[in-house]
């Protein structure tokens, strides 16, 4: 318990606590819509390369899957970190904040957040459908169709890239499944305590 004499001081340190996650967030958010636009640019600039000229080798569309994957990775980790972060500022943060000032209730908009993420078939359609498209749907099919043209795919030439990208695209996927299948919650422990203070 805080006592009286303090609990304005220690709503100031909750809310730069706050204000300082928020920041994180949308630090991150900034990051995830620059990895999209690097994304679609690189598989532009790889797609346009390889169908400027006819003879370019099949190898080159292999490099977009491999690039897609590791972008679509970090997209993943940033999407984990926001979510770990909203389920501290709404578990932890403003319970604080509530009874450092008194108050039975405050507007949450992480609330709101959770029970659209609790919503399976709306969260798998509005953010996991378009992420799966952009990062592992046309990466897979550019691989298949460098699969289709190659003269032969069992060289070396071909087939070292051809492998990375396949093991890279499964890896995505795999994390790509987990985020969305558990909100975002991936790497948060199920036992983690949400906060060392408890309400009273």
């Amino acid at each position: 318990m805080v006592r009286p004499e303090y609990k304005s001081t220690y709503a100031t340190i909750v809310l730069a606590i706050y204000n300082s996650v928020r920041d994180e967030i949308k630090t991150r958010s900034t990051a995830q819509a620059g990895l999209v636009a690097l994304n679609v640019t690189a598989i532009g600039i790889l797609g346009g390369f390889f169908f400027g000229k006819a003879q370019n080798p099949p190898e080159i569309l292999l490099l977009i899957p491999i690039v897609s994957s590791v972008l679509g990775m970090l997209w993943i980790d940033h999407a984990i970190n926001i979510a770990n972060q909203g389920s501290f500022i709404q578990n932890v943060v403003m319970p604080e904040l509530m009874q450092s000032i008194d108050l039975a209730s405050i507007p949450n908009y992480e609330v709101s957040i959770r029970r659209m993420e609790k919503r399976a078939g709306l969260r798998l359609f509005v953010l996991g459908v378009p992420i799966l498209l952009i990062f592992a749907g046309i990466p897979l099919a550019a691989m298949l169709y460098a699969f289709y043209i190659a003269t032969s795919t069992m060289t070396a030439r071909f087939l070292g890239p051809a492998i990375v990208s396949f093991v890279l695209l499964a890896v995505f996927l795999w994390l790509w499944i987990q985020a969305i299948g558990r909100g975002g919650q991936r790497w948060t422990a199920e036992d983690a305590p949400t906060s060392e203070v408890k309400m009273p």
